[in-house]
């Protein structure tokens, strides 16, 4: 389960990377403002959580991760995706592979089963 996150966001490094993602950037700051663009804004977060919560599902049901990391698949999204946003649109630092591998890893160690 964690090597298919981590493979699925390095399969989108070229997005986050690309000059034009600051449109994503905008998108975020205009749904502060407009309602329509809030909707879409969480529409689309949304679809993020309930795709996060069927793959730790999957982690759980493998034994991968420890009962109940599927409850928490909007905080562990947030873990993931706000280093990457971090680093890409405040820090203004390209993406890559191991950043994503080290945000991923350090999401899912508080659920990794124990020892």
């Amino acid at each position: 389960m964690r090597d298919q996150l981590v493979r699925q966001l390095a399969e989108h490094l070229g997005w986050f990377n690309h000059p034009s993602v600051s449109a994503t950037a905008a998108l975020i700051d205009q749904a502060e403002r407009d309602p329509r663009v809030r909707e879409l804004r969480q529409r689309i977060y949304g679809a993020a959580v309930e795709d996060l919560r069927a793959a730790l599902r999957t982690g759980v049901e493998r034994g991968e991760l420890r009962p109940g990391a599927d409850d928490h698949a909007s905080l562990l999204l947030t873990r993931i995706m706000g280093p990457l946003f971090f680093r890409r649109y405040l820090l203004g630092q390209a993406l890559d592979a191991e950043f994503v591998v080290w945000s991923v890893d350090h999401a899912l160690t508080a659920w990794q089963p124990y020892a």
